[in-house]
């Protein structure tokens, strides 16, 4: 096994820090950059293995996690000043948290290569979709290129901001970390506060960190009392407010009325 690999960031060297196995029979090596601490297992031959099913059977969190970012969102987009424009959730699996997003308001779309959508059918953003914002929530730790990954998805949507979540650290965390998601072998890439700064920078934008791991880049700073609230748990008071405000705009009825229509073939 190699006992060295370049980052995918910032192109510095990485060092093998330890070794663990996935899916119970998978020896692989993990690996940390020099230079911004990003941390990422060895070349992921095991995937196709991994993805046998697009959601781990073992995510019992996935309910709660799309219930909490939604109502975080919620207060991001208005912050933002972005709730009336288009949204696409990127990797957006079942279609959750689309249609939370809906349901309060948000024209939020999805996209997914890998999972059938569930709960969003019908609201697939199109090849030509252009969107303000893209979410991308428990995506990151999934993708060995996130440079590429991220430059491709802001070309294609002509986006100017992204706001994602993925478990964030200061310090390689040790080996038995719940992260490393090792039952599932789904989860390949790690993210410390530095890598994540350098990951704006290679991109030309600007990094804030906003509360409990959730994560924005921008193609502007965001400053001044907006900057402010995104970085602190002044936040969640706003996220509620926020959806009060947005309450008389959910898009559930008229959802269902344009989805009616078009299986009766009308419109």
């Amino acid at each position: 096994m190699a006992e060295k690999k370049t980052c995918p960031i910032d192109g510095a060297e990485m060092r093998s820090v330890f070794r663990a196995t996935l899916l119970g029979r998978h020896e692989v090596q993990y690996f940390c950059c020099y230079a911004c601490s990003f941390l990422q297992t060895e070349e992921p031959y095991w995937l196709e293995e991994a993805y046998n099913a697009a959601i781990a059977d073992c995510d019992t969190g996935i309910m709660e996690r799309n219930l909490h970012n939604a109502v975080r969102i919620s207060a991001v987009l208005k912050l933002l000043k972005c709730e009336r424009e288009p949204i696409v959730d990127m990797a957006g699996g079942y279609g959750i948290l689309t249609r939370l997003l809906r349901d309060v308001g948000f024209d939020c779309r999805w996209s997914d290569k890998y999972c059938g959508n569930i709960l969003s059918k019908g609201f697939q953003a199109a090849p030509e979709q252009k969107a303000a914002v893209l979410c991308a929530l428990e995506v990151l730790e999934h993708v060995e290129d996130p440079l590429g990954f991220l430059r491709d998805a802001i070309a294609q949507y002509g986006a100017r901001a992204i706001v994602f979540s993925t478990e964030d650290f200061k310090t390689v965390p040790d080996s038995d970390w719940w992260y490393y998601s090792r039952d599932s072998g789904q989860h390949i890439s790690f993210y410390s506060v530095s890598s994540l700064e350098a990951l704006a920078k290679q991109l030309g934008w600007f990094y804030t960190s906003l509360p409990r791991h959730l994560h924005l880049f921008t193609a502007s700073p965001v400053a001044g009392l907006r900057g402010a609230v995104l970085k602190s748990y002044l936040l969640y008071p706003y996220a509620l407010w926020a959806l009060l405000r947005m309450r008389h705009h959910s898009r559930t009825h008229t959802d269902r009325e344009l989805l009616a229509k078009e299986k009766d073939g009308v419109g």
